[in-house]
């Protein structure tokens, strides 16, 4: 089985993620001044669209952009995403589930975060998960950001008896712990709407990361305080931490 799992992926087309070059990952709510920053853009968009696409590719020029798929995509999502997909209007995607693989045969392909791919066995380029151990200087990785805790395929929204006629636009919809910590959710939409839990604390690594050894750095630039983000985008290794607000998460330390 692992020899056809070799197979499978040595026959697809790998993004060779630069060395020194800064990425964001944006979306349709994000600053101008994060996009013109980065060097690489990585759009995650809040709605999966022909024409969502066409009117970012259209704004950012001279960039690099990828397109961030989605983890849940059922047939009818699908076929939205393989009509952007075939339009070549991105340089890469960010595969963060399986059916990406075969959805971007012939494209070149990042493997996404929310894989969670814990190892190198495979030899994958990847964007690190957050819950790894290993040090991969020749991989990109998260640096700043809200983590997504969960994926929700049902609606919280429908749970609470609230209709889809006043969630054009959510905005401050949390779920709160025992321990009275907020936990936002954001939105997004393909055919079908999906939320995603985020983290409580956003991750910031730019204090402990080691300029000579992590060269390939991403900023996840949505729903986290917009001056923060832009701040460790133009200077990754010199920022502050907060630890009311912030955390490390499991930085090289894995999952026990």
């Amino acid at each position: 089985m692992s020899d056809k799992i070799s197979e499978y992926f040595s026959k697809l087309s790998f993004y060779d993620f630069p060395e020194k070059k800064r990425c964001a990952i944006v979306n349709e709510e994000t600053c101008d001044e994060i996009i013109n920053e980065a060097d690489i853009v990585i759009f995650s968009p809040l709605c999966y669209s022909l024409s969502v696409a066409e009117n970012f590719v259209s704004m950012v020029r001279g960039k690099e952009i990828l397109l961030d798929l989605t983890v849940e995509s059922r047939g009818k999502d699908t076929a939205i995403l393989s009509n952007i997909v075939e339009k070549d209007y991105f340089s890469a995607y960010v595969a963060n589930n399986i059916y990406a693989f075969e959805l971007c045969k012939g494209k070149k392909i990042l493997c996404g975060a929310q894989l969670n791919l814990l190892n190198n066995n495979l030899g994958l380029k990847k964007i690190i998960s957050i819950e790894s151990a290993e040090n991969d200087d020749n991989n990109p990785m998260i640096i700043f950001g809200r983590a997504v805790l969960m994926n929700l395929t049902h609606c919280p929204r429908r749970q609470l008896g609230l209709s889809c006629s006043s969630c054009s636009q959510p905005r401050g919809f949390t779920l709160t712990d025992s321990a009275s910590n907020n936990f936002e959710l954001r939105r997004h939409r393909t055919y079908y709407c999906y939320w995603e839990v985020l983290n409580s604390k956003v991750l910031n690594l730019s204090p402990v990361i080691d300029p000579a050894r992590h060269t390939r750095l991403i900023v996840d630039a949505r729903n986290v305080d917009k001056d923060k983000a832009l701040a460790v985008l133009k200077s990754p290794f010199d920022n502050s931490f907060d630890a009311s607000t912030e955390t490390r998460g499991r930085f090289l330390k894995g999952v026990k």
